[in-house]
């Protein structure tokens, strides 16, 4: 599996939850597409509020959701992450992912 960095746009509540809106991602051509999610799952383990702030904090710092974006008419799933120390978003690929329509 390797590391693919994305741009994204994200919604960052005042409670700490995010919610992934739209990513930049090749399609089965190669050519940069804006792609709105179509749907998502929240995947992300948080820790029990013992902050007191009612915040919600992810257990690692790492934020995952299961997403779905429609490709040329296909249905298309991936899993994204958030890391707020490392201020970015990413894909986690296998060979598999790589050669299917978005990668």
């Amino acid at each position: 599996m390797r590391t693919k960095f994305i741009d994204v746009i994200a919604q960052h509540k005042q409670n700490g939850k995010v919610i992934p809106i739209k990513v930049r991602l090749r399609d089965e051509v190669g050519e940069i597409q804006d792609y709105r999610l179509a749907g998502y799952m929240d995947l992300t383990t948080y820790l029990e509020n013992d902050r007191n702030d009612g915040r919600k904090h992810a257990q690692n710092g790492i934020y995952h959701f299961r997403c779905k974006v429609v490709s040329f008419g296909r249905d298309v799933y991936f899993n994204l992450y958030y890391g707020a120390s490392q201020c970015g978003w990413w894909l986690l690929t296998d060979r598999d992912e790589q050669e299917s329509a978005v990668t």
